[in-house]
Order: C-alpha cells, then sequence, then structure tokens
C-alpha cells in the first residue's frame, strides 16, 4: 500500500479498494467523493448493520448476549483519505509493528474520525 502512495505523487486525496468487493456502484462512489467536499480526514462508504449480532463468552464456545446493532455500521470500500496523512499513519504503524491491515487503513492508528456514506442496503 505505501507503494501505491508513494505512487500517487503529489495527489491529495487517495481511494482504496480490495479485491474482496470487486463491484461499485457509481452512485456510491459519487457520494464518497462528495464527502471530500467537507471531510478533512476521509470517509468510508458504509451500510448499517441489519443483522442479529451475537458475542460469545471470552475462551467459550457459547452465546454470552446479543449485541445491540444500533450505531453498527458494516465498513464498505472504497474508503479515501488524504494521502499524506493516510501515508504517515501507516508508515507509523509499520515502525510500531502494528497490524495495520486489520484497521480502517491506518486511521484507525490515530483514532482519526471519518465521515461515513450511506450505502443503501439491497
Amino acid at each position: 500500500m505505501l507503494a501505491g502512495l508513494k505512487a500517487a505523487g503529489d495527489a491529495q486525496w487517495v481511494l482504496v479498494h480490495d479485491a474482496a468487493r470487486p463491484c461499485l456502484h457509481q452512485d456510491d462512489l459519487a457520494r464518497l467523493l462528495a464527502l471530500s467536499e467537507t471531510s478533512r480526514t476521509g470517509g468510508i462508504l458504509a451500510a448499517p448493520v441489519r443483522d442479529t449480532m451475537k458475542r460469545a463468552e471470552p475462551g467459550k464456545n457459547a452465546i454470552a448476549h446479543t449485541v445491540d446493532r444500533n450505531g453498527l455500521w458494516h465498513a464498505l470500500t472504497p474508503q479515501f483519505f488524504p494521502r499524506e496523512l493516510l501515508h504517515d499513519c501507516l508508515t507509523r504503524a509499520l515502525n510500531e509493528g502494528a497490524d495495520y491491515y486489520r484497521r480502517s487503513l491506518g486511521a484507525g492508528i490515530l483514532r482519526i474520525p471519518s465521515s461515513v456514506g450511506r450505502r443503501p442496503c439491497g
């Protein structure tokens, strides 16, 4: 990912999209890009969680309780960030040995608030 950011040259913003979600609706991309007009830290596509979520007891194969899905979102791609900010976050994560691929593309390292672009379900 760092090589991709380097290849982006002096671009102000970058979009990161993974191969796990190859299909992207033009409307979703347009809504996401519109967030760049109001956000300084980036944004993601997301859909509200509609599934029933269960929390298991730690170390056991038993359900502890049903999770309140109010306010929970499925994070989708692409995600967009200021190129320089994402580069700095990923570099920091790499230097600290953090597993940055499990984070929201490095932004989780600094707990950077990001805008959420709603993707319609269905």
